[in-house]
């Protein structure tokens, strides 16, 4: 496994017990995979803790309490809140292996010339990822896919979160404008508020060149570890 170098917006030196810290974990990774709100006999069953439903519950409150979690008015489960995501992606240790079949799509992509490997590893990074993709080449022009994986997710399928993803798209010059200076040749990830497109969206960029970077644009219910390690792929193959 890869180790992280990353940087963040906002980093804290945030303390949890061990238990929380991995109750954490477990329900930014089932929220992630689901997209549904998390409750405390799915956590026990799922993960077969040693502890009750009950346990759980207390700690789930602790974790909302600290603003990690929330949960929605309609449900007793809890999601992950942008300062949940952050704890979690602070304190990531390492970043997973990429597949043989990743590694293949990312090779087979770089084997274009010049501007157009740029673009097919964003088309690569795309359905790898079921994320868009930004690419500044030469910083001139702003190259972008896989607009239709950020429409068609749960978070933004009400007509007024289309009005401003849509508007979002309108703004993208200006929105890279204000994320560019943020961007270094190590991980950065700008969650919610933190960066440049909304409360709702989150980035994960890395830079190339001095004039050319790749950001991963999603909602906040993303596969952090995973797409930071597909970043980091990209990077050692150019």
């Amino acid at each position: 496994m890869d180790s992280i170098a990353l940087r963040g917006a906002g980093l804290q030196n945030d303390i949890m017990n061990t238990r929380q810290e991995q109750l954490l974990k477990y329900v930014i990774d089932t929220h992630v995979e689901t997209g549904e709100p998390v409750g405390s006999t799915r956590l026990v069953e799922g993960y077969r803790l040693d502890v009750s439903p009950a346990t759980v519950r207390h700690d789930l409150l602790a974790l909302e309490a600290e603003g990690y979690l929330t949960h929605p008015h309609t449900s007793a489960g809890r999601v992950p809140t942008a300062a949940g995501y952050r704890y979690y992606v602070n304190h990531l240790q390492s970043l997973p292996v990429l597949s043989r079949e990743e590694h293949a799509s990312l090779e087979h992509a770089r084997s274009y010339n010049e501007e157009a490997r740029l673009k097919e590893l964003a088309r690569a990074l795309a359905l790898l990822t079921n994320e868009t993709v930004i690419v500044a080449i030469g910083r001139g022009s702003l190259y972008y896919t896989g607009i239709k994986n950020l429409f068609t997710k749960p978070e933004f399928s009400e007509a007024p979160q289309v009005v401003a993803l849509s508007e979002l798209f309108d703004d993208m010059d200006a929105c890279f404008d204000r994320l560019w200076n943020d961007i270094t040749d190590e991980i950065t990830t700008h969650i919610g508020t933190e960066g440049a497109f909304g409360t709702e969206c989150s980035t994960i960029s890395i830079r190339i060149s001095p004039d050319t970077a790749y950001v991963l644009l999603g909602p906040l219910r993303m596969r952090y570890d995973h797409n930071m390690a597909l970043l980091k792929g990209i990077q050692a193959l150019l």
